[in-house]
């Protein structure tokens, strides 16, 4: 399938049980946009002899770190910090940081979904990327259907077993352990739950769930 003007992807990952569908979703963390020039690509010198749990440990205490001290008043807030997977680019690694902010009824459920990062990626590159980033879930390619395209992102469902589950609440956890990811509160969310709890989802999920699932 050949789609154009496209900006970024999404997938709906989905199993059903009986009669009823579930649908994989989680809470939209922000970049620590405040934090630029301290915190936002802290570099270890390198860093090519250290281990990726050693990475993983550094990066997850100086994000517990952060969550105790406001970036405002320098007074504690114990509000949930994780960061994007790290990069290791010319010897150093990075990654950003990111907040899930104290008040969480104003962070809006939504799918794993992202924007298109290389020139030459398909959509299809895209939520891969994104989900494995996510959620920590590798999906495969040949499983992906085309939903639909709503405002320049590209959505496909990914169907799973009820068996399936087990792996992925496994790659769930080991992410979550190490702090990282975009999507927080991660759960498989019954459809009829997902429509009356439909104002608490961003617009493009809204989108999805009413027009294609």
């Amino acid at each position: 399938m050949n789609i154009v003007n496209w900006k970024g992807a999404g997938v709906v990952i989905m199993f059903e049980l009986t009669d009823k569908k579930f649908i994989l979703v989680g809470k939209e963390t922000r970049y620590l946009s405040d934090y630029n020039n301290t915190i936002n690509n802290p570099s270890i010198f390198n860093s090519p002899s250290l281990k990726e749990s050693e990475i993983y440990n550094i990066f997850t205490l100086k994000a517990k770190e952060i969550g105790n001290i406001d970036i405002f008043t320098d007074q504690p807030k114990h509000v949930f910090i994780t960061y994007d997977k790290p990069i290791l680019q010319n010897n150093y690694w990075s990654a950003n940081y990111r907040i899930l902010p104290r008040n969480k009824d104003k962070i809006f459920f939504g799918v794993p979904k992202g924007g298109k990062l290389l020139c030459d990626d398909r959509p299809m590159d895209t939520v891969i990327r994104e989900c494995e980033e996510e959620i920590g879930y590798k999906m495969d390619e040949n499983r992906l259907e085309y939903l639909g395209t709503e405002k320049g992102y590209v959505f496909y469902i990914h169907k799973i077993s009820y068996i399936e589950l087990d792996k992925i609440k496994r790659d769930v956890k080991e992410r979550l352990n190490k702090n990282i990811g975009e999507l927080q509160d991660i759960q498989f969310m019954e459809l009829q739950e997902i429509k009356q709890r439909i104002d608490e989802f961003n617009g493009l999920t809204k989108k999805i769930i009413n027009e294609y699932i």
